[in-house]
């Protein structure tokens, strides 16, 4: 069966560590709009958008919206 979730989310098996090191440091909030009802539509972005760059520095936490909406929109 192939794999449905990029390389970098990991195995599957738990989160991955700067998902987890993003979540501990932050918590499951939105760093942008302060969404917080929904533990599965929070997400960790890489804000230099290097996923080999792990550093709570390049971390952020996110909504899926506020995801998304930044990845949509940056020129």
């Amino acid at each position: 069966m192939p794999e449905i979730q990029p390389n970098h989310y990991g195995t599957g098996n738990g989160e991955s560590s700067y998902r987890r090191l993003a979540l501990l440091e932050y918590g499951y909030k939105c760093q942008k709009c302060g969404y917080e009802a929904n533990k599965a539509a929070i997400e960790v972005h890489h804000k230099d958008h290097n996923r080999e760059n792990n550093t709570i520095e390049n971390l952020e936490v996110l909504c899926a919206n506020c995801h998304a909406i930044h990845h949509n929109t940056r020129a």
